[in-house]
């Protein structure tokens, strides 16, 4: 399994600001990764202008299988960052 990450730099940014976007591309291989990449980047305006501007970064790595995120890890973390509402009491 790999992972390309891509790294947007905001406008006017200096270089120890924050990152303004992180896009990461999983697949069983690099190439496939970097084809989902490159659909994203045809697709998508802000990509693109950054991408022409010189405003991002990326870097791959390769995961093992326990490492890579599966739905039920992107569901378990929705459900841990949404806040508990409180019951009335009449």
């Amino acid at each position: 399994m790999f992972a390309i990450h891509v790294y947007i730099k905001p406008k006017d940014a200096g270089d120890d600001d924050p990152i303004a976007v992180e896009h990461v591309f999983y697949a069983k291989d690099e190439a496939e990764a970097d084809k989902l990449r490159l659909a994203h980047l045809a697709g998508c305006d802000y990509y693109a202008l950054a991408e022409a501007e010189g405003r991002t970064a990326e870097s791959t790595e390769e995961l093992s299988d326990a490492e890579a995120p599966t739905w039920a890890d992107v569901l378990a973390d929705e459900e841990e960052a949404e806040p508990e509402e409180e019951e009335e009491t009449n």
